[in-house]
């Protein structure tokens, strides 16, 4: 009797990307794991993606193709993960690209360890014309504490990482959790979703092997101005900062209100600031009597004073 292996759906979201989707098809066709299901989500394309990934859906029967009005990537992802039928998920960028054995050694490991909720692997970048720049092989759980979402949090700007193209996740962790992809977030929203699956668990497993190219595209949505950049790390920071800590709970995590206020003087600073200061006035509610021990800028005070009185 043969054995029964457990079925990996690898979402791809794809806009545009009819120049390098075909490539990163083919990197999920060569896996030597051949229990898969690759669910590509057009996200509104007005190229030729249509064409090439129904291609690749008459090559091989277990590639499917979705089309959707476009509403952005976080939304892709979502609608796959409903209609996914894997026991394990795997979310693929359009223009990336998975070494072959990428699937078969993340199996192995979960049956290495079999309570891991999330495998995950090293990579390395490459520009879009093939030139391999960068071998990342920074393992966070090596480099954190017991808690994997506290450290994830207060080491947010080290190289402390866990990209999400990396991972692949029990999908029985998200559905019981809850866990989606916020499509509220300007960008990071995948590091929103790594701080989400790691509020609800420290089970993760490292492969030290690169097993995934993440490609440089020139105009791709990876490549936006580092003010964009930071401002996506800003809300998402935000966002958890103000849900999770307490002051008390900020020290206690060696997390400083320092670098929480830091990240609302810079959202202050931008033409968002009625949303930022209401962010701000929830956290300083929740926190109220320690906040007046707290030494805080008159810069930062007149601003929030000036906001107040528009």
């Amino acid at each position: 009797m043969m054995k029964e292996y457990p079925l990996v759906s690898i979402i791809v979201p794809c806009y545009n990307k009819g120049e390098f989707i075909g490539k990163t098809l083919q990197s999920v066709i060569n896996q030597t794991y051949l229990c898969w299901e690759c669910l590509i989500i057009d996200d509104g394309s007005t190229d030729n993606s249509k064409e090439v990934c129904i291609d690749y859906c008459m090559k091989d029967s277990r590639v499917h193709y979705y089309h959707k009005s476009n509403s952005g990537v976080a939304d892709a992802r979502n609608y796959g993960i409903e209609i996914s039928r894997g026991e394990y998920l795997l979310f693929l960028d359009a223009d990336d690209l998975l070494d072959s054995r990428k699937l078969e050694i993340t199996y192995k490991y979960f049956c290495k360890y079999p309570k891991s909720d999330v495998v995950y692997s090293s990579y390395h970048y490459s520009y879009e014309n093939g030139e391999k720049q960068l071998h990342l092989k920074t393992s966070f759980r090596k480099r954190c504490a017991n808690n994997a979402y506290y450290d994830l949090l207060r080491n947010w700007d080290s190289t402390i990482v866990m990209p999400i193209h990396c991972s692949i996740f029990k999908k029985s962790l998200l559905i019981d959790n809850h866990i989606r992809f916020d499509n509220q977030l300007c960008n990071k929203e995948d590091w929103d979703f790594i701080l989400q699956v790691a509020k609800v668990t420290s089970s993760f497993r490292f492969i030290p092997v690169d097993l995934v190219t993440y490609v440089l595209v020139t105009n791709s949505r990876s490549n936006k101005s580092n003010l964009t950049m930071m401002k996506g790390v800003d809300e998402v920071l935000l966002k958890h900062y103000i849900s999770t800590f307490s002051i008390c709970e900020a020290i206690a995590y060696n997390l400083s209100f320092r670098k929480v206020r830091n990240v609302l003087i810079r959202l202050l600073g931008r033409k968002e600031p009625k949303e930022s200061l209401t962010s701000y006035i929830v956290f300083r509610q929740k926190n109220i009597r320690i906040l007046s021990y707290v030494e805080i800028p008159i810069a930062f005070c007149s601003y929030v004073i000036k906001i107040l009185r528009k």
